[in-house]
């Protein structure tokens, strides 16, 4: 693609860039990008700037059922069964891979929920100079429940709330919550 465009738009400069992260976490990366346009900064600049962020943004996820991770291969039948029988819900990061990878496990909903706000209070920078950007799949309570926390405990400069994408979405499956948050360096 990239060799596509730069024969199509051949005084352009194109820069390749895998963020190593999904849903809000790119956002998070393009909402700089194109704020760092608009103010004057060069393409070089931008990709240098994302590239320090890529590693600093912290994703902290909990689905609701383990029944969708089994279905894309991510845990066995047997785990998805057992693990919904009594409540687990594993916590799930974005690895410096760009790889979902379960960090731990908690058992009950609000436990997990109350679990990943913690998380993020612990790896965000600079709090009252940040945006928090929490996605969901179809749990706008379980959402709020966490936008609320969010503003309680890490007081963050605002919230941005969304929808999970498609993709994202039938991996982890509705009743997933997940934050985003720039901060410490990822360290799986």
């Amino acid at each position: 693609a990239v060799e596509e465009l730069k024969e199509k738009y051949k005084d352009a400069k194109i820069v390749l860039f895998d963020s190593k992260i999904s849903c809000l976490g790119q956002g998070m990366m393009l909402i700089e990008a194109a704020t760092m346009r608009n103010n004057g900064a060069t393409i070089e600049e931008v990709e240098k700037r994302l590239e320090e962020m890529r590693d600093n943004i912290n994703q902290f996820c909990v689905p609701e059922s383990l029944l969708y991770l089994k279905n894309a291969g991510r845990v066995k039948a047997s785990t998805a069964f057992f693990g919904n029988i009594i409540g687990i819900k594993p916590i799930l990061v974005s690895s410096l891979e760009g790889e979902n990878v379960a960090i731990e496990k908690v058992k009950g909903r609000k436990s997990s929920l109350n679990r990943i706000v913690e998380l993020a209070s612990n790896a965000i920078a600079n709090p009252k100079d940040s945006v928090v950007y929490v996605a969901h799949s179809d749990c706008e309570e379980d959402a709020n429940y966490v936008v609320n926390l969010i503003k309680e405990k890490i007081q963050p400069k605002d919230v941005y709330v969304n929808i999970l994408g498609p993709i994202i979405g039938a991996s982890v499956g509705p009743g997933t919550v997940a934050i985003y948050v720039e901060g410490t360096k990822k360290t799986i």
